[in-house]
């Protein structure tokens, strides 16, 4: 007789998501097991069967947010209008966040949840000063410093690591779309700088809405983000740039 199925499926959606919500909440060192598992009606040794321990919960939880947040993009439709196509990339992009919030959190510390992290060292605050009144010197004034300019190998490594931020998977879809758009001449500029500016602006203008930071709600807050969407494109389209230059 074969043994029957302990620990199902559902049991391991249930330990995902409410980790996914512990960790956007606190971080790893929040993550405990026992009450993880005694709040889906289980025992850690679930939690062990399935995942192996609470590294592999965090992982199968990153791993997880990464495939659903990969399926949305793949799956928003394509046409022949690829500013069309951009602007439902960025929607596509909002509707995943907002519907699945803490896998959208942890997705983006998903490199220090599956790694594990030291929290920051506080640094101690120095005891204030009293002040002093002005006094005059003839003692001669050091000249400052001057600021010395960014070294052409500390650039070479910003865009190499940016580079390599573009083989990500997460981030394929945009990439991909906007290599189409620099290529048919709709955009203009560096396909890295271009993805990494889009990405950025949209994920900036998202997480405050997930956190609630942002004012606006509903109708209104999708008409705004649309509005974003729109600025962000344009700022990359050719004639941005040569209406910058004639001015």
């Amino acid at each position: 007789m074969a043994r029957p199925k302990v620990y199902d499926e559902h049991l391991a959606h249930r330990l995902i998501s409410d980790a996914a919500a512990t960790l956007a909440a606190g971080g790893v060192e929040a993550l405990s097991l026992r009450p993880l598992a005694a709040g889906a009606g289980t025992s850690t040794s679930a939690i062990y069967a399935m995942f192996g321990d609470k590294a592999g919960l965090v992982s199968a939880v990153v791993n997880q947010a990464r495939a659903g947040f990969l399926q949305a993009q793949r799956e928003c439709p394509t046409t022949d209008d690829p500013l069309a196509d951009l602007t439902a990339l960025g929607h596509a992009y909002r509707q995943w966040a907002l519907a699945h919030p803490s896998l959208y959190a942890v997705m983006f510390g998903g490199r220090a949840l599956a790694e594990g992290s030291e929290p920051a060292v506080p640094i101690e605050p120095t005891e204030p000063t009293e002040p002093t009144e002005p006094t005059e010197s003839t003692e001669p004034v050091e000249p400052v410093e001057p600021v010395e300019p960014v070294a052409d190998d500390a650039l070479s490594a910003a865009g190499q690591a940016a580079a390599d931020l573009m083989g990500d998977e997460t981030i394929s879809v945009l990439a991909g779309l906007v290599q189409a758009l620099v290529d048919a001449g709709l955009l203009r500029g560096d396909v890295v700088t271009i993805t990494l500016s889009i990405w950025a602006g949209v994920h900036g203008l998202v997480s405050l809405e997930i956190t609630g930071a942002w004012p606006v709600r509903g109708a209104a807050a999708r008409a705004l983000y649309e509005q974003h969407l729109a600025a962000i494109r344009r700022a990359w389209q050719p004639q941005a740039a040569s209406g910058s230059a004639s001015a």
